[in-house]
């Protein structure tokens, strides 16, 4: 009887232990699923420049693994993420943060590369930094800094020559127009085909423009533009013996063909993914 009983007590526990799991190597400290916050930048070289969780025109962010050997360790595709085997983070409140689960468990040290990108397709953003696997956690803050804008083509189409580092007063960017951007039918030249820049004189020469359009800083040349086009409505109203500038520019200049430079510009309007810029 107690033979027996030693038997079926063996037996049992043999049952038990071939029906648990068999503990990994990694108990206690997952190695293929982190969870990933984005922190303060590495540095903010003035004051009122945004960063990566306040500046509204990053609309996506994205986070990718590698290995020390520079080898992507893919992760498992998560909801929304359009890149494969790359997580997407998601915003809450002023944070982006993301769960990633790797395909398989990672070892040793592994580094995390972050990047975020505006709805025109452009990387405002990167960063990335080293983890080494079993140590301080599974939890990672990825430092990020403003990627360069110049030179990178902006919202409107066009290259982007100042990035004021955040918006305010409506904008942040200047942009060159973009090639090809005058699509009309005729320039001061007498023609245009639409593959050049055209060429517009200024208005009327020699006559001060009153409020003055002659200030530098950056960010005014909107100011200096409103005020040209203003003095050229009112001309006729300033010199009634002269009569409306655009029906009479001879009168003001003898080579002048009615066309204002800052006018064209003020009224140029384009349209680039479904938005109108006409700034």
């Amino acid at each position: 009887m107690k033979h027996s009983a030693h038997v079926f007590l063996m037996l049992a526990l043999c049952a038990l232990l071939t029906s648990c799991p068999q503990p990994g190597s990694y108990v206690g400290d997952l190695q293929d699923e982190f969870e990933v916050a984005l922190g303060f930048p590495r540095s903010r070289t003035a004051t009122g420049k945004s960063t990566i969780n306040d500046d509204a025109y990053v609309e996506k962010a994205y986070v990718k693994v590698y290995n020390s050997s520079d080898e992507h360790l893919p992760a498992v595709d998560n909801t929304g993420s359009d890149i494969s085997g790359v997580t997407k983070l998601t915003k809450s409140g002023s944070t982006w943060s993301a769960t990633v689960k790797l395909v398989g468990p990672a070892s040793g040290t592994i580094t995390f590369e972050v990047w975020a990108v505006t709805s025109w397709g452009m990387t405002l953003y990167a960063g990335d930094t080293s983890h080494t696997v079993g140590s301080n956690g599974n939890s990672i803050t990825i430092p990020t800094e403003a990627a360069n804008a110049i030179r990178k083509v902006g919202p409107a189409g066009g290259y982007i020559f100042y990035d004021k580092g955040s918006s305010s007063e409506g904008w942040r960017f200047l942009e060159a127009a973009p090639f090809g951007w005058y699509d009309g039918a005729t320039d001061s030249r007498g023609g245009h085909e639409g593959d050049e820049d055209p060429f517009f004189q200024w208005g009327a020469d020699y006559y001060e423009v009153l409020p003055s359009a002659g200030a530098t800083a950056v960010g005014t040349g909107e100011t200096n533009t409103t005020n040209i086009v203003n003095y050229h409505d009112a001309l006729g109203t300033l010199y009634p013996e002269l009569g409306d500038f655009y029906s009479n520019p001879r009168n003001y200049h003898s080579d002048n063909d009615g066309t204002v430079a800052a006018k064209v510009c003020a009224d140029y309007a384009m349209v680039n993914g479904g938005v109108t810029y006409d700034d």
